[in-house]
């Protein structure tokens, strides 16, 4: 019985009896823990033996409601079932910075969700490897009797269905639920899926997240399994190199505005009238592997089609931060996926041949031995010395790389990196170019970047940052 009603596990909070006085919990944290190889549950907080069936902001939630919840920093893995559960929290709960792999291994489940709470934030998780096959296996579950609740910021990948399940109860609906800046890479089942008890409701805003499915996926994105669902998607980023995937929405009142369709086109794809389908210029999609800090692929590149193209309507109130914590402001325009950008929208940016009026790319006007183009790509001037902006090459492990601070709002400017052994054979194979997670500092319209090369233990080798203006 104590595994049905899931009450086993690492660390598990509940009342066990308020028939005679009202008993709820207030400031609990649960912080750093490492649980592992437990029957069921990781980590649930704040159950009630008596009830743990109120609606949220019923006079009876209220007297239950837990308040102050705080579980962050934890490890959870190898459990039979759900990772962590929610419970009966306010708007004062808060989940982060949790990593979560291999569960449901024996039975069922998502890995993380809420029932019968109202406006708690998970936020910076990560979920991996859940074993669900026939349902569930989501990285987050709004479960039944949930209100306001927000999934932000987190990674889901390798799991056995996808980011996000809704599952509302016929006793409420499941309202207000926003999903939004979350990266779901490699997942292999329902990416977003709805269903819920006869009768349930529920209505989502999805909105700023990237998908990406490799080739051989079969996946269906959207799942309308059952329920009365009300939900929009927006300003979203699916890109799909399996021509296996698939969309169902029948039954559902769906929104879906100014989202990115790239790779495959199944016949199911959802209206959108203002559907991006180019290449939405990711830095290297696909990429990613153990933690948040392997995302950086999925920021934009300079003259990415989804640079201030976003649908604001739908989202009055995006949040203070992209996945990347850069800061959002409607008012300067609204990325599509989880990078904000500092990128102008190709063609509204600067130009070398207006900052640098009557310079040539290799010009040194102000006889710092610095060109003229390297000087506009560095953020310098003509008319003072420039040699400190000039990245220094590092050499470790076999690796040999330069970090500089960049222009990225201009399209007409391109950059690739060489390596040779002799000054003269340059060539760009193998250099890769990525961001720095932390642009921390970098001025608006620069991005801070590394070219990098596997050297071995060549006794001489040279790494250079080649730069090219467009006509």
């Amino acid at each position: 019985a104590d595994i049905q009603s899931k009450r086993t596990g690492g660390i598990i909070v509940e009342t066990l009896d308020d028939a005679n006085v009202p008993t709820r919990f207030h400031d609990i944290l649960i912080e750093s823990n490492v649980i592992t190889t437990v029957r069921n549950q990781g980590i649930v907080a704040a159950g009630n033996r008596v009830n743990m069936s109120d609606y949220p902001n019923t006079t009876a939630w209220h007297a239950r409601k837990a308040t102050q919840v705080i579980i962050r920093g934890n490890t959870i893995s190898d459990v039979t079932k759900n990772a962590l559960i929610l419970r009966l929290a306010d708007s004062t709960g808060l989940v982060e910075h949790n990593v979560c792999f291999n569960t449901a291994t024996l039975d069922t489940g998502n890995t993380m969700f809420t029932a019968s709470c109202d406006g708690s934030v998970f936020q910076y998780n990560e979920g991996y490897s859940n074993n669900a096959t026939a349902r569930d296996g989501s990285l987050y579950d709004a479960d039944l009797r949930s209100t306001g609740i927000i999934f932000q910021y987190s990674y889901s990948h390798d799991n056995g269905h996808g980011l996000f399940w809704q599952y509302p109860s016929s006793s409420g609906p499941n309202s207000n639920i926003i999903v939004r800046y979350n990266v779901s890479r490699n997942d292999r089942g329902n990416i977003f899926a709805f269903s819920g008890d006869a009768g349930g409701a529920s209505t989502s805003l999805i909105h700023n997240n990237v998908v990406y499915l490799p080739p051989g996926s079969t996946n269906l994105i959207i799942d309308a399994r059952s329920g009365n669902h009300t939900y929009t998607f927006a300003n979203n980023i699916f890109y799909l190199e399996g021509q296996g995937v698939g969309y169902d929405t029948a039954g559902h009142a769906a929104t879906v505005d100014s989202n990115v369709f790239y790779g495959a086109h199944p016949a199911t794809e959802p209206s959108d009238a203002r559907k991006i389908t180019a290449d939405p210029k990711l830095v290297s999609p696909g990429s990613g592997g153990i933690g948040l800090s392997t995302l950086a692929g999925y920021q934009l590149q300079s003259g990415s089609p989804c640079i201030k193209t976003g649908a604001t309507m739908y989202v009055p109130s995006p949040g203070p931060y992209d996945l990347f914590g850069n800061s959002i402001s409607l008012s300067s325009g609204l990325d599509i996926g989880v990078h904000q950008s500092s990128y102008l929208p190709p063609g509204s940016g600067p130009s070398f041949a207006t900052l640098f009026l009557g310079q040539t790319a290799d010009s040194d006007a102000d006889g710092d031995g610095v060109a003229a183009l390297i000087e506009y790509l560095l953020g310098g001037s003509t008319n003072g010395n420039d040699m400190a902006k000039l990245p220094q090459p590092v050499y470790q492990g076999n690796t040999l790389s330069l970090t500089v601070v960049e222009r990225v709002n201009d399209p007409k400017i391109t950059t690739v990196g060489e390596v040779c052994g002799d000054l003269t054979s340059w060539s760009s194979s193998g250099v890769s170019r990525s961001l720095d997670p932390d642009q921390t500092g970098v001025p608006a319209g620069f991005a801070r970047a590394t070219y990098a090369a596997s050297v071995g233990s060549a006794s001489k080798s040279f790494i250079r940052i080649r730069v090219n203006l467009a006509p």
